[in-house]
């Protein structure tokens, strides 16, 4: 089912910069983003149990909830409406109840449905896209069954509808192996033991292929997160479109052929650090220039660790050196929110 309104659309004046240019007012659809730091997430342990508490950044985190520099696992929440609004003012009016779409569900999962959910009044989720297999994409799955509907005495009647999943061959493997009380079709007249537990449709999508979740078409975008892992990119949208690469070392020519088809509104890139990139990541460096390639509208970073220092100062960097040139590239911040047209 969908969810309520949202009590106000209007973001911060330096959201609004980072936006302007997009249909702000206009949008029937938005996108949230639900985490936007590293596997291990903001604060870090380390820091936190460092002598003196560690970087600048993770102490201003720890002492401050509402810090832009508290940054859960990616995750990205797409709230669709298949059309515009008759009235711009009126967020789930006009176009019928939003379908909410989440983008991985990891370690920080029940974290950021805590912090975002209630504030932006999003009581469930329709479907799920998973990029890839690892713990800060999956492990949330455990917890999803606090977003379905269970009757108090469950056993013997309906279990909720299965929420779709949408994923790739490996990653669903994977799955199988991790959580197979999740993935395993439950035999109760063969003496099976049904548990409360997330209630999943699992579908595999291949790579290059379009799929529809909620009315929504997404396309997957394979591309490799170290030697040893590819993960899934998604591209959607279509008058507003967004590419979103949220943990890759490397595109192939084959990917950006199909990026470059038209012309991208936002970019979502991983960016682990400011410096340079790792095994498993690419950094700013390569980030923009990947952004120089593309020439999207915006582009927002994801992935960030505490390398990056404080969200605002670096993002003020970030505009003084490649605003002039033309270059708008941002980090994004858990709970930054974009109203699209899709």
């Amino acid at each position: 089912m969908g969810t309520g309104s949202i009590e106000d659309t209007r973001q911060p004046d330096h959201v609004q910069a980072q936006i302007n240019g997009l249909h702000l007012d206009g949008g029937s659809s938005e996108i949230i983003f639900l985490g936007t730091g590293s596997s291990s997430g903001l604060p870090s342990v380390r820091c936190a149990l460092s002598p003196g508490g560690g970087c600048p950044c993770c102490k201003e985190a720890m002492s401050n909830p509402d810090s832009k520099n508290r940054r859960g696992n990616p995750s990205l929440l797409i709230r669709y409406r298949g059309g515009k609004r008759d009235n711009p003012g009126d967020v789930d009016g006009g176009s019928g109840e939003a379908k909410n779409i989440l983008i991985d569900a990891g370690k920080t999962f029940k974290e950021s449905v805590l912090r975002w959910f209630p504030k932006f009044g999003i009581r469930t989720v329709d479907a799920i896209v998973l990029t890839h297999e690892h713990a800060d994409a999956i492990l949330g799955l455990d917890d999803f069954r606090e977003l379905q509907t269970w009757d108090l005495e469950w056993r013997g009647k309906a279990l909720p509808p299965p929420t779709p999943v949408f994923l790739s061959d490996a990653t669903y493997k994977t799955l199988c192996s991790i959580f197979p009380y999740l993935t395993k079709k439950v035999d109760t007249s063969k003496g099976e033991f049904q548990r409360m537990v997330s209630q999943l449709d699992f579908n595999c999508v291949p790579p290059l292929k379009t799929f529809n979740a909620m009315g929504l078409e997404i396309r997957t975008l394979p591309v490799e997160h170290g030697p040893d892992c590819i993960c899934y990119g998604f591209d959607f949208g279509v008058r507003d479109r967004v590419v979103y690469l949220s943990d890759f070392t490397s595109i192939s020519e084959e990917v950006y052929e199909v990026i470059e088809e038209r012309e991208v509104s936002i970019l979502v890139l991983d960016s682990l650090r400011p410096d340079k990139d790792s095994l498993t990541h690419i950094g700013l460096p390569t980030a923009v220039e990947i952004a120089k390639r593309v020439k999207p509208k915006k582009t927002f970073l994801v992935g960030l660790s505490d390398n990056f220092g404080d969200h605002d100062e670096f993002n003020r960097g970030l505009r003084d050196k490649y605003g002039p040139q033309g270059i708008d590239i941002q980090l994004a911040h858990d709970g930054l929110r974009i109203p699209l047209e899709l």
